[in-house]
Order: structure tokens, then sequence, then C-alpha cells
């Protein structure tokens, strides 16, 4: 485990910065994470390069986790990081309004949606994660 990492857990809503020594330790700690946020009925989000993607979706996976099924049903998000981060980008930099944008759509809408939360309906089936607006490309 990764010096000052003991404890990923930021409370209801929280998220954690996660500094690593290789792609095991990374996907292990990231999975315990969201594993958690599945586990309660929330939203799981991870935002990577394919690879880690992968290695994260691999140890959900063996933890007893239907990622796809998840995943179908909203309950878990994962995001390329180069092309989510294009989209809160301006002339090269970070927008905050665009970040705030972005996350909101891939995080907030979604945990909106799910059962039990504010009066929301479990989605017809093969109709889970539509109607979640999608977040505009910004231009440069």
């Amino acid at each position: 485990m990764a010096a000052g990492s003991e404890d990923l857990r930021g409370g209801p809503g929280g998220h954690a910065v996660l500094f690593y020594s290789d792609g095991d330790e990374l996907a292990g700690q990231v999975s315990e994470y969201l594993l958690e946020a599945i586990r309660a009925g929330g939203v799981a989000a991870v935002i990577a390069t394919p690879a880690h993607r992968a290695s994260i979706a691999a140890a959900l996976a063996r933890a007893g986790v239907d990622v796809a099924a998840d995943e179908a049903s909203g309950r878990y998000v994962a995001l390329d990081a180069f092309e989510t981060m294009d989209q809160f980008m301006v002339a090269d930099w970070p927008s905050a309004a665009g970040f705030w944008q972005v996350i909101r759509a891939v995080l907030v809408l979604p945990a909106l949606c799910l059962p039990g939360r504010f009066g929301a309906r479990r989605p017809a089936p093969g109709r889970a994660g539509r109607g979640v607006p999608r977040p505009r490309r910004r231009r440069r």
C-alpha cells in the first residue's frame, strides 16, 4: 500500500487521489474503494487509461462484481482519462466550470436515477443509463 493511502474513504460522496508504484497496486486499491460504493448501492466511477480501467474492472470481477451489469445499470462508470479531460480543457488548460459540468454528468445525475433515490424508478431492461445528458465538447 502506498504511503498515506491507508484510508481512501472520503465519506459519502467522497473522492480520492492515489499515488501508486505500479498498475497492480493501483487496481487493487481503486477496486477496493469502488467496491464500497457498489456494495452500498451507489455509483462508482473511475476515470483512467484503458490499461488501468481493464485492470480495475478485472479486480472488481474477482471480488464478485458483475461489471457489465453494473455498467449497464449506471452503477459503475469507467471513462477514458484523455477523452474525459479533453471535454473540460480550454486553450490547453483545465476549466473548473467545465470540469464540474463533466463530473456532474458522470456522477451526480446517474446517482439521482438509481432506484430508491428521490423517487427514481429502475429503468426498463435495455434502457439503463439512457437519459443522462452527456457533456458537450468545448471548442478550443
